[in-house]
């Protein structure tokens, strides 16, 4: 990776805990024609663009990433982060480590992976401090339990991470993988749910698709 972009790693890692801080203390305002805004104007640096690659669409789980932002912490530091999201969310490692993407936002078990398999990528920050990942169903459904999951369909966006997830809960309640029928449904964990295509979704974020649905 070229070296501006470690400094830029270097400085979004600085910038993100310290937002709260910053926020407590909003600088003054200017007029827009006046002598000191058109000076700052002139004196303004050229900001560094970096690409942010999502782990899925705009949600609250960003949050932080777009107020940062709004509020003007990134252009401070010289930088102009671009967030967008992927065609395909479960590449972003990849493009990470290809140097096609400065930046991206994934799951620690999934950098676990890529490290493994020779990807070089490294984590630098934790959005949210504990895992959001969960096992979306519906409430009639009798499901309670991982061990209900027997004879069922289980949807799932074919993160790998996540069948070794599924595995574990299964295992620790009597059950395993040749129990279940897991499916691969991409991201439509909600319309998958509620159209009957599977019992159950797994990789749901409690943050967000059990309150969409």
């Amino acid at each position: 990776m070229r070296r501006s972009s470690l400094l830029s790693r270097r400085r979004l890692l600085a910038l993100i805990p310290v937002s709260t801080a910053l926020a407590a203390s909003p600088a003054p305002s200017v007029a827009r024609d006046s002598p000191a805004s058109i000076q700052a104007l002139a004196q303004e640096p050229e900001l560094e663009t970096i690409s942010v690659a999502l782990d899925w669409y705009p949600n609250a789980n960003h949050a932080g990433l777009y107020l940062a932002q709004e509020r003007g912490y990134y252009a401070e530091e010289g930088l102009a982060p671009e967030f967008y999201t992927p065609s395909d969310p479960t590449t972003v490692l990849q493009t990470v480590g290809a140097g096609r993407d400065n930046f991206g936002i994934s799951y620690q078990t999934d950098i676990l992976l890529a490290r493994a398999a020779g990807v070089p990528v490294v984590s630098v920050l934790a959005l949210v401090q504990a895992p959001l990942q969960g096992i979306m169903v519906l409430v009639d459904s009798g499901i309670t339990r991982p061990r209900d999951l027997v004879g069922k369909t289980v949807g799932y966006p074919g993160i790998p991470s996540q069948e070794a997830f599924l595995a574990t809960m299964l295992e620790d309640d009597g059950a395993t993988m040749d129990d279940v029928d897991l499916v691969n449904i991409d991201f439509n964990l909600v319309p998958g749910l509620i159209s009957g295509q599977v019992d159950a979704s797994l990789g749901a974020f409690w943050t967000h698709e059990p309150i969409l649905a």
